[in-house]
């Protein structure tokens, strides 16, 4: 059962914190191929945080919007 503290919010990327114990590297060339599948998908994937707006899940989808602005 999901609380009911949880939910889907839109933030500014900016205002998330990489997970600095985050043990997923990713390269520039993975980078670019997420860019390419929003490019060609659009955003298919939530990027999960906890309440303090630290990354949970969803670190490569976060570089790429702070790398790869539109």
């Amino acid at each position: 059962m999901i609380p009911e503290s949880y939910g889907i919010e839109r933030v500014n990327v900016s205002a998330l914190t990489a997970f600095s114990g985050n043990p997923r590297t990713h390269s520039d060339t993975q980078i670019d191929q997420i860019a390419a599948s929003i490019r060609e998908f659009g955003w298919t994937n939530p990027i999960l945080v906890d309440a303090k707006g630290t990354i949970i899940a969803g670190h490569g989808w976060e570089r790429r919007w702070k790398t790869r602005p539109r």
